[in-house]
């Protein structure tokens, strides 16, 4: 099925330095789990900078996750930030002084869907019902980095796009600065006539609404949804976008990507743009190498060019490209918590996508430094009862950091 698809168009790649950076990773730690919580899961990681009443310019990393403390009855988001001591403390809401949490179901608050804005630093949501004609998400503004924010709401304009009403639409894995201060996110929602597709939306710098630019991926047969974006050295932009096939009574994922045919420095060009075709991602080592398995991809420019992709289901992964993402290469799996004994699965889930959840928290802290957080268990069926685990079935958090030099 796949194969229709599979049309290498990368466009001109751009060299790194001759003495290629590498990557080297610090110890991973695991973080016990919580008595008090069914589960924690899908974390997602920020790395926040702002500038405090003195004028100085900080940073911290903060955090979210999906988080039961019913028996996995009710489900929300919880976000927090790491204090000066380097503990984790819940995010409040700035006027009713309560822990900042958002519902599954209405709303995902997500530590990736993040920009500095002038003085404060803003999220936004990352689940949100997606009826016909504009709509609007809840936005979190931050003036302290990340230890309490003021709600707020932004617009989406998907106009040219016709999407089922009522379904729900997801930005996804982090907000890009364009050279001219636009910003460029992510966007999948399920599209009428098709399946699903991935757009790119843009906000002006200093605006308040986002408007759909660019759908590079739509299609009437298959299944796209998570999307990352990131712009290459040479200016171009680079999407990567997860694509499930059903295979029997199982769902496969894969990545596919696509880049624009020339430069993206604003969101005008964005507009514009023409795009390649869509290419199968290849990374030598991981499972179905000529076309990689993966969900939540996340992909970062460090220095040098050298990109870098982030990916899990199966188990959690990392690689790196040297030639503007021709070929992937130092394939590191930071954690696998796959079951032994596994025969059949559980519903449309095959056994080597069970355990963690995949989803990988990544903050990019310097040019080449990131950092790393990961489950032990997808919420709700990734650790069912029915096998054996490898770091068995707690809500714990795993953490690992790289550096490359």
């Amino acid at each position: 099925m796949l194969a229709a698809l599979v049309l290498l168009a990368l466009g001109t790649l751009t060299p790194v330095a001759s003495a290629a950076l590498q990557p080297g990773y610090g110890k991973l730690t695991v973080e016990p789990a919580d008595p008090n919580r069914q589960y924690r899961a899908m974390p997602s990681l920020q790395w926040v900078t702002w500038q405090d009443a003195a004028g100085t310019t900080r940073h911290r990393l903060i955090r979210s996750f999906l988080v039961s403390e019913d028996g996995g009855k009710e489900v929300h988001s919880r976000l927090e930030y790491r204090d000066d001591a380097g503990r984790w403390q819940a995010a409040l809401d700035a006027v009713t002084g309560q822990q900042l949490q958002g519902m599954s179901t209405t709303q995902f608050i997500t530590a990736a869907n993040g920009v500095a804005t002038g003085g404060k630093y803003t999220l936004f949501e990352s689940l949100g019902r997606v009826d016909a004609g504009k709509r609007r998400v809840v936005r979190w503004d931050s003036v302290d980095g990340g230890a309490s924010w003021t709600v707020g709401s932004a617009g989406i304009d998907m106009a040219g796009a016709t999407i089922v009403a009522g379904k729900t639409g997801r930005m996804f894995q982090g907000v890009l600065t364009l050279p001219n201060g636009d910003l460029v996110v992510p966007f999948y929602a399920e599209h009428q006539g098709e399946l699903s597709a991935a757009y790119l939306l843009t906000m002006p710098k200093g605006g308040s609404s986002w408007t759909r630019a660019a759908t590079p991926f739509l299609s009437p047969t298959y299944s796209y949804s998570e999307s990352t974006v990131t712009r290459r050295a040479d200016g171009r932009l680079l999407m990567i976008t997860r694509l499930d096939e059903q295979v029997g009574v199982y769902y496969y994922s894969r990545l596919l990507g696509r880049i624009t045919n020339g430069p993206v420095n604003s969101a005008a060009d964005l507009a514009t743009a023409g795009w390649g075709a869509a290419f199968a991602v290849k990374v030598p080592g991981a499972p179905d190498a000529n076309s990689v398995r993966g969900a939540a991809p996340s992909v970062h420019t460090m220095q040098d060019g050298i990109l870098m992709l982030v990916f899990g289901r199966i188990a959690n992964n990392v690689a790196f490209s040297y030639d503007s993402g021709a070929t992937w290469t130092g394939l590191h799996r930071f954690y696998d918590n796959r079951p032994s004994g596994c025969s059949g699965g559980l519903g449309n889930h095959p056994c080597d996508t069970l355990g963690s959840s995949g989803y990988i928290g990544v903050a990019v802290t310097g040019p080449r430094t990131a950092t790393f957080y990961g489950d032990n268990c997808q919420s709700g069926w990734g650790c069912k009862a029915d096998y054996t685990y490898t770091h068995g079935r707690t809500s714990s958090l795993w953490t690992q950091s790289l550096e490359l030099a």
